[in-house]
């Protein structure tokens, strides 16, 4: 059994100010989409972090982003303190930024260009502020319209109303007429003796479609035989049920109490011939009641139509109302464009003049050379810092060895080369032939070791990432369905490398084995096991390669509740049995609670409050973790009577003036808040 306890002195996973977006769409529609922003968090040696939040916060694409199914866009993902994953938007808009900043001061430094660009702002400002006065005109314009054709738009809408009322009035007593006429034939004895009919057409067309297939199968004589009897053994009987179905069907509706004393020649010469003729009458009494009803209703749908267009609407008073409105609106907007051609024109005469006294007076526009080459030169070293740091991020990504880690790497390398020579040496001096032989292997052993521990520090997946690995949230779609279950899980060996068959197949029932599975269960598909099963598939294929942390994606939200318990049990044992250490994807709370050592709660691509299990549910600070956590359904049907649920609503926060920061608001307690709800949750947690 290995040690259990959480080991805060050793970091496993280190995420920081973790971004990944998304740009879907394209052209004017495109949009980008922040599905994690700005997320940091640790996770120790031995220790379960959960990350919980509803459908959509963010916890999964920041679970595939540390495991590299996507490069994330900005932060760092740091894995046994080796960075596996780097974004570098941020060192973009940071290059943007500065390129604007240096634009902007190199422009205050031409005292020319300056002045023009001063008067260019005032003036844009002076013009976009009558546009927008234009634009809230022609708004008030169309409201003003539309309430003067308010009584034409009632009288249409009252209109169209009333005819989509009759039409649906109608559709239903049709609708109705039509259940009342099937109704009378379904009960009828003619209808019992038609639906006998069809079944029996039925039993015997899947008869013969059997038949046909066992006489053309490549089976022995006798076996087609054999099956041909039950075939019609098994018809014969089916038909025998619907025979007596029939009559007792027959028997129930004549008030037959003997089933033998009924003669289907005799009921359908005499009783069916009889029935049709007062069905009929039936039928033809009910026709007549419906077409009066249809009368009702359509003479009141033509009175309503006629007291509609009885209003009196003064169309001629309307138009003129509306023509005289357009005329001044039209006047108002010429006005308006009027403005804007007198500030543009003031704007260009404003701008000759200034170039004519620049033009006159030279010395009062000077450019400051030396100011400008400078701010140029800064800029160039501040971009250049910045695109190191990307070519870093980049290289990092893609698992480049950088020319100082593989210059100290070969120096190692070398280093131990010579400690091997210097020691097969010392060894080919020792006159037993048995001793040298015996220290020559074990010398040998020990240096291609040492050399394996070496090159395991260049940067690669197999190297940084195979101790790293992810059960899937969907059991089914993460398993591949053409490949049988001992060659899903042994994956992750071969792609290591090992290919020793006898190795990999003990590997394998060793996997199924602590998974709870057999080994007969190797050889099967996927689809030949339950959604529970899969999901240990989907464990063992993770364990096989003695991984120290794991990322289990919901495990266990695709499966019912009674397996969700024995996966949850399953990796519990795991961990204790293994030491594992992982990050738990998931947004049940409770079972959260259950499985974690500390939670750290996702709203919308970020992280809202975050803490020990414990805490958290002692002490819940953010309104989003409170309505998640009232979300949660109590066993006891009499306390989840009075359980109350409550409705996170965004409206609770303002952020016009301050926006929330990750903030420690009691030793490993976290919240998201600014300075007026830090003060407000510290106040809430002194009452408690």
């Amino acid at each position: 059994m290995k040690n259990t306890s959480v080991d805060y002195s050793k970091k496993v996973l280190e995420v920081k100010n973790l971004r990944q977006y998304f740009k879907v769409g394209s052209g004017g529609k495109k949009i980008t989409v922040k599905a994690v922003d700005g997320v940091s968090f640790d996770v120790y040696k031995r220790e379960v972090f959960g990350l919980v939040g509803e459908s959509g916060c963010g916890k999964t694409t920041t679970g595939r982003t540390i495991i590299k199914l996507y490069n994330p866009t900005d932060g760092t993902v740091v894995y046994n303190n080796n960075v596996v994953g780097a974004g570098y938007e941020g060192f973009l808009y940071d290059i943007r930024k500065l390129r604007k900043e240096a634009r902007f001061e190199i422009l205050t430094n031409k005292p020319l260009d300056y002045k023009l660009y001063l008067l260019n702002k005032e003036y844009k400002e002076k013009i976009n502020e009558i546009k927008k006065q234009k634009e809230n005109f022609k708004n008030e314009f169309k409201e003003q319209i539309q309430l003067i054709k308010k009584p034409i738009t009632d009288n249409k809408e009252e209109l169209r109303d009333t005819k989509v009322k009759y039409k649906l009035n109608m559709s239903e007593l049709e609708h109705q007429y039509q259940l009342s006429v099937d109704k009378i034939y379904s009960e009828s004895v003619s209808r019992i003796i038609e639906n006998r009919n069809d079944n029996v057409s039925l039993i015997n067309k899947r008869a013969k479609d059997k038949t046909r297939f066992i006489l053309s199968s490549k089976i022995e004589k006798y076996e087609k035989d054999e099956q041909v009897r039950i075939i019609e053994q098994t018809r014969d009987s089916e038909i025998l049920y619907v025979e007596d179905k029939m009559k007792k069907e027959l028997a129930n509706k004549l008030n037959i109490s003997n089933l033998d004393e009924i003669d289907l020649k005799t009921i359908k010469k005499t009783i069916v011939v009889e029935e049709k003729t007062r069905l009929k009458q039936e039928v033809l009494e009910f026709k007549e009641k419906f077409n009066e009803e249809k009368t009702v209703i359509t003479k009141e749908f033509e009175l309503a139509i006629e007291k509609i267009q009885s209003v009196s609407i003064n169309k001629d008073e309307i138009d003129s109302k509306i023509n005289s409105l357009t005329q001044e609106s039209k006047e108002k907007i010429i006005d308006f464009d009027n403005q804007i051609k007198d500030l543009d024109n003031e704007l260009k005469n404003q701008v000759l003049k200034t170039k004519e006294d620049a033009k006159n007076n030279p010395d009062a526009y000077v450019e400051n050379t030396a100011k400008i080459d400078e701010i140029k030169s800064r800029l160039l070293v501040n971009i250049n810092e910045k695109k190191k740091l990307i070519q870093e991020a980049k290289r990092q990504n893609s698992f480049r060895e950088s020319e100082e880690d593989k210059n100290k790497r070969i120096e190692l390398i070398n280093s131990e080369k010579d400690r091997y020579l210097a020691e097969k040496i010392v060894i080919s001096e020792i006159e037993d032939d048995k001793l040298r032989k015996t220290r020559s292997q074990e010398a040998k052993k020990n240096h291609q070791d040492k050399l394996n521990e070496i090159n395991k520090l260049k940067p690669s997946h197999v190297n940084f990432l195979s101790t790293m690995q992810m059960i899937f949230q969907d059991p089914i779609s993460s398993l591949n369905p053409r490949m049988v279950v001992g060659d899903i899980i042994s994956e992750g060996l071969r792609i290591k490398g090992v290919t020793d068959k006898k190795e990999i197949q003990k590997r394998v029932f060793e996997m199924l084995n602590l998974v709870g599975l057999s080994k007969e269960h190797a050889s099967r598909y996927p689809h030949e096991f339950s959604g529970g099963q899969r999901q240990r598939i989907g464990i063992a294929r993770a364990l096989i390669v003695n991984p120290d942390f794991i990322i289990a994606d919901e495990p266990i939200s695709a499966l019912d509740v009674s397996i969700q318990a024995q996966v949850i049990n399953l990796l519990n044992e795991l961990k204790e049995k293994l030491g594992l250490t992982i990050l738990f994807v998931a947004h049940d709370l409770s079972v959260v609670k259950y499985f974690s050592d500390r939670i750290a709660v996702m709203y919308f691509g970020k992280i809202v409050e975050l803490a020990s299990s414990e805490e958290l549910f002692a002490n819940p600070l953010h309104p989003y973790t409170k309505s998640l956590l009232s979300a949660i359904p109590h066993p006891d049907p009499e306390l989840e009577k009075t359980r109350k649920r409550i409705i996170y609503d965004l409206s609770v926060h303002d952020y016009r003036t301050q926006k929330p920061t990750l903030r420690e608001i009691k030793p490993g307690h976290f919240i998201s808040a600014n300075d007026a709800e830090y003060k407000k949750y510290l106040k809430e947690l002194g009452g408690k």
